[in-house]
């Protein structure tokens, strides 16, 4: 009996070095890709609200306005993304305007949205 114990002793060494191995090649690449990536983009501000943005447009880099899910609309002022009250809570997919006093968001069941440079009605 002692035998057979000492035999199997090898095969839990051999399966627990091939678990090690494993993960080792399966997370190696994982925790690559959570690195910044080496085209020079990353994530800025703000973080990641949870909405997902479907249309983008601005008057210049300094005035960029971006839409998207839950009603969410963002605002680029050259430094920084500013979450701005939409009102709404419908799926928004387009934004477009004159000027930054005059902008327009339209989205799911006929939203239409306007900004005046103040606030979104």
């Amino acid at each position: 009996m002692s035998k057979a114990r000492w035999c199997q002793k090898p095969i839990y060494v051999l399966v627990a070095v091939a678990l090690v191995l494993f993960l080792g090649i399966v997370a190696g690449p994982m925790a690559e890709t959570v690195q910044a990536n080496t085209d020079g983009w990353e994530w800025q501000n703000p973080l990641p609200q949870g909405n997902l943005l479907r249309d983008i447009w601005g008057t210049s880099s300094t005035d960029v306005f971006a839409v998207g899910g839950g009603g969410v609309i963002l605002h680029y002022d050259g430094i920084s993304w500013t979450l701005m009250n939409s009102g709404t809570t419908y799926d928004l997919y387009g934004v477009w305007g004159n000027s930054s006093n005059d902008v327009f968001a339209v989205g799911d069941t006929g939203t239409i949205l306007h900004y005046d440079g103040t606030s979104w009605t």
